[in-house]
């Protein structure tokens, strides 16, 4: 037996002044008649009374995700607090633990949702977490965050939250899954990996759907003696430090809250430097529980066939494919000689010879939920207080086990495998669309949380091996085609195998009587290019009388002389383009001031592009332009569409 544990209330003395909440204020909740301290005509003659608890009936009750038709009821816990009214009985301090039972569906759905990384309770001290809200009417996980801290008192273990049932000194979701798993124990079971910067500890960073934001959470020390109320959560969102939206929840705009945490995110990225994940130091237990210590995978081990759209004749047959998963199972799943338990260290497999137990598990098919039965064994090598057992891999009867709670059909799995492919879907619109088709049968699918966790355990065992391999040219081919456009690669993409495509190696093939076909350029006279270059750079004429220097001079006379080299070799090339050239640069515009026409410039700065001719006009467009000049009409002018040039 462990330590007695019993809830331990705030310390109301070391409440930040700017928080804190008139004491004098609770002691007229009681009194049958009082007077409202806002507005001294409005009086209230009955004092506020909870509502009795409610509990839901067998078709409305669901743990986690339960389909309706579930034999065990299921207590209401409001987010948030009890609801109170007029005309209802007192609370009670009693009244809480039986609204919430340690070892309730509700707690179970709470540590299951914490198992599979869809809730967060993340330690950030030597005995302070931080712990995701609770749903209880949707049985799923809210937006919002709170504190937790243990004590060890003696003998007992004392438990403050700062949950608005805690911050009531009553019993809360957070502090029975803490007293239900005995947490306290689990930390001396694995090694401290407490926050680099305690004072604004980041558990939380995550990439905002179909945007170049991240979202990034932290818990931040306030000023206060009391280490759990003077903390609070600030929320970034954007891709710069210094850019995005910051939030905090004590605080409306600026405070000291916020200063410390962009501080502290500045000191790990840099300020004005884009996001780079793998620099955050995390202590969030995405993918890691306080239940469990770690999630080392799924019960379900072996290899899994891949779905049928994307199978390959050459992929091995390494078990019949069963049929689609249609019907709720008459019998027992039975534990079979593969049932395996995900350990930490290593797995453990089915003993024959130890004894085993049958455990209430959901089935989640295409269209609706199943509850079924799984047999299951004790796993020797986690400690108890883990409560992990062996349980069947399942595979041949189309089923995925992922935590001998939640199974999974294979055909389900693979539909949302077939939407991603063929329309990119993201897991929040799929998780939507089922839980619609759902709703027919009067169930209700998994949130999609839980549901990326699982996707993506079961996609690890997806045979695949070789499937991108050609089958007439091997693994190596001599020549691949690569299409697309990629900027860049991002630093945990790069590893030592990754090559250019164009990098040269001992085996590249050398072709030594290649040859370049030189001056390719439309002006093959370099010194020509060069001067006509510059000479597009026109002097203000008026700027340089007005200063009337000798330098200002100089600048205009190099620039006519240029001007008249250019038109005496555009000549030698073409008279047309000399002729045009200076039109728009010769001395007449530049004395008269006048600005080039438009598109001029962009045109001669192609003409005297040290590039191929080419880029100017191709094959096809190079016929376009001799039907044109054959017949050059104006109706004919949509024929010299085609040559690059043309538009400019």
């Amino acid at each position: 037996m462990g330590p007695k544990r019993e809830s331990l209330p705030l310390d109301s003395g070391d409440v930040d002044t700017h928080f804190a909440y008139p004491e004098a204020l609770i002691g007229t909740v009681h009194d049958g008649t009082w007077t409202s301290p806002t507005k001294s005509v409005k009086k209230y003659h009955q004092p506020l009374k909870r509502r009795p608890k409610r509990r839901l009936d067998a078709n409305q009750s669901r743990v986690g995700e339960q389909a309706a038709g579930s034999k065990h009821g299921l207590s209401s816990i409001p987010e948030g607090g009890d609801s109170w009214d007029q005309g209802d009985p007192e609370p009670s301090p009693a009244d809480t633990t039986d609204v919430i039972d340690g070892e309730s569906q509700q707690v179970a759905a709470y540590a299951e949702a914490v198992e599979t990384g869809a809730a967060g309770f993340c330690r950030i001290g030597k005995d302070l977490f931080v712990c995701q809200g609770w749903d209880t009417h949707r049985i799923q996980p809210t937006n919002s965050w709170h504190h937790l801290q243990y004590l060890v008192i003696g003998e007992k273990i004392g438990i403050a939250c700062t949950c608005s049932r805690g911050t009531q000194n009553l019993s809360c979701i957070h502090q029975h899954f803490f007293h239900s798993y005995q947490i306290e124990n689990l930390l001396l079971l694995k090694p401290s990996d407490l926050p680099l910067d305690p004072n604004a500890a980041i558990f939380f960073c995550q990439q905002v759907p179909n945007s170049p934001e991240f979202c990034t959470i932290f818990s931040v020390k306030g000023t206060s003696a009391s280490e759990l109320r003077g903390r609070a959560v600030v929320t970034h969102t954007g891709t710069l430090p210094s850019t995005g939206l910051w939030k905090c929840s004590k605080d409306a705009g600026s405070c000291m809250h916020i200063k410390a945490a962009y501080e502290a995110l500045a000191k790990i990225l840099g300020d004005d430097i884009s996001y780079e994940p793998q620099k955050i130091k995390l202590n969030r237990l995405s993918g890691r529980s306080l239940v469990s210590e770690s999630q080392s995978g799924s019960v379900s081990h072996l290899a899994i066939l891949p779905p049928a759209f994307i199978t390959l004749n050459t992929d091995p047959l390494i078990y019949p494919r069963p049929p689609p998963f249609r019907d709720a199972p008459s019998a027992v799943l039975g534990i079979g000689k593969h049932a395996s338990c995900p350990c930490p260290g290593g797995r453990t497999y089915f003993d024959p010879l130890v004894p085993t137990t049958i455990h209430p598990c959901r089935i989640y098919t295409l269209c609706t939920i199943y509850s079924a039965e799984i047999e299951l064994q004790t796993c020797p090598t986690c400690p108890r207080i883990r409560r992990r057992f062996i349980g069947p891999d399942l595979r041949e009867q189309g089923l995925f086990n992922y935590n001998n709670k939640i199974l999974v059909s294979h055909d389900l799995l693979d539909e949302y495998t077939a939407a991603y492919v063929t329309s990119e879907t993201p897991f929040v619109a799929w998780v939507t669309v089922v839980n619609h088709r759902y709703a027919l049968s009067d169930s209700r699918f998994m949130d999609d949380g839980t549901f990326r966790s699982i996707w993506f355990a079961y996609a690890e065992l997806l045979a695949l091996n070789n499937d991108m391999t050609c089958a007439r040219c091997g693994p190596y081919p001599e020549t691949v085609i690569w299409d697309g456009v990629t900027l860049s690669f991002g630093k945990d993409h790069l590893t030592s195998d990754i090559r250019s495509p164009t990098e040269e190696t001992p085996q590249s093939v050398v072709r030594s009587k290649v040859k370049n076909h030189p001056k390719q350029q439309l002006l093959t006279d370099a010194a020509l290019r060069t001067a006509l270059r510059q000479s597009l750079k026109v002097p203000d004429l008026r700027k340089a009388q007005a200063d009337g220097n000798a330098m200002a001079t100089k600048t205009v006379l190099e620039h006519l002389d240029r001007v008249s080299f250019v038109h005496k070799e555009l000549e030698k090339q073409c008279e047309a383009l000399a002729t045009l050239f200076l039109g728009a640069y010769g001395a007449v515009a530049f004395s008269q001031n006048l600005p080039p026409p438009k598109g001029f410039e962009t045109f001669f700065l192609q003409i005297a592009a040290e590039e191929s001719i080419l880029q100017m006009i191709n094959a096809v467009a190079l016929a376009d332009l001799r039907d044109f000049l054959a017949d050059p009409r104006p109706e004919h002018l949509t024929k010299i569409l085609s040559i690059p040039v043309a538009g400019k």
